[in-house]
């Protein structure tokens, strides 16, 4: 005799094991001492660099539906960043906030 489908459905949910719920506790309070802009600058700088993935991608639409080539986009958005990164590691090269890069840095 054939089951029709919701009685497999049912016999596969009796036979099946009950899956463990998974709880992740997250923090809901800041670090001790820590100040209102330090608790909030990662979600912050998360959506600054958000928006600015948002602009860039606009623009960029909007230079090829122009007309603009892609190479010449492609050095445009590379000459826009050297500009932006470029004072930012004067800064950190001259004051010594360099990271030194090894093997642990990554584990």
């Amino acid at each position: 005799m054939a089951a029709n489908g919701e009685d497999r459905q049912a016999a596969m949910m009796a036979a099946a094991p009950e899956e463990e719920e998974i709880v992740v506790e997250m923090p809901v309070k800041p670090a001790p001492g820590a100040s209102a802009w330090e608790t909030a600058a990662l979600p912050l700088s998360m959506v600054v660099v958000q928006a600015f993935t948002v602009v860039m991608l606009l623009l960029s639409k909007l230079a090829l539906n122009t007309g603009m080539r892609p190479c010449v986009l492609i050095v445009y958005r590379n000459l826009v960043a050297t500009a932006a990164v470029a004072p930012l590691t004067l800064i950190f090269e001259r004051y010594g906030y360099v990271v030194r890069i090894n093997f642990q840095l990554f584990f």
